[in-house]
This record gives C-alpha cells, structure tokens and sequence, in this order.
C-alpha cells in the first residue's frame, strides 16, 4: 500500500501546479495543431472540388478525395472539441 504524506510541502503544490501548466501547454498547441489541420483540409476540399467542378457532396460524381478529407476534417473537428474540453478541465483542477 502506498505511503501517502499527512501533509503536503509547499514543494510539492509547486510542482504539482507547474505540471497542469506544462500539461495545459501541451494541449493548447496540440489544438492549434489540429485547427491548423483543419483549415488546411478545407483549403485543400475546396481545390479539388473546383478541380472537379463539383461542390454538391450528395451528387455521385462528387471527388473521392473530397469526400475523405471531409470525413477526415470532421474527425478532427472532434478531436480539437475533446481536447479543448481536457484543456478545461486541467484549467479548473490547477
């Protein structure tokens, strides 16, 4: 069983502080990271759907290539709302 100290040094709070900093650090620029990611996708959706002359993505001759870096936008898009929630959350515990 672990040995847990009765009472916590102010060295330890310390630490404990600068590591949801460090933590809230890591997070804020994987978030910047992957909206970068995402606007990119989008850039890159609109090239090539102006390539194919096709913007509409229900019409079945709408680009392949499109239709993945959609999906694959979307998946981002909810990558960054969990890890903007996780940023939250280290905000509110630190």
């Amino acid at each position: 069983m672990r040995k847990v100290p009765r009472f916590e040094t102010t060295d330890t709070v310390v630490r404990q502080k600068f590591s949801y900093v460090l933590e809230n650090e890591r997070i804020q620029t994987l978030i910047n990271d992957l909206q970068g990611n995402r606007r990119l996708l989008g850039h890159e959706i609109k090239v090539e759907e102006e390539r194919a002359r096709n913007s509409d993505p229900a019409h079945y001759a709408y680009p392949f290539t499109a239709r993945a870096m959609t999906s694959r936008q979307e998946n981002l898009r909810a990558a960054t709302a969990r890890r903007v929630r996780r940023c939250r959350l280290v905000s509110t515990t630190g």
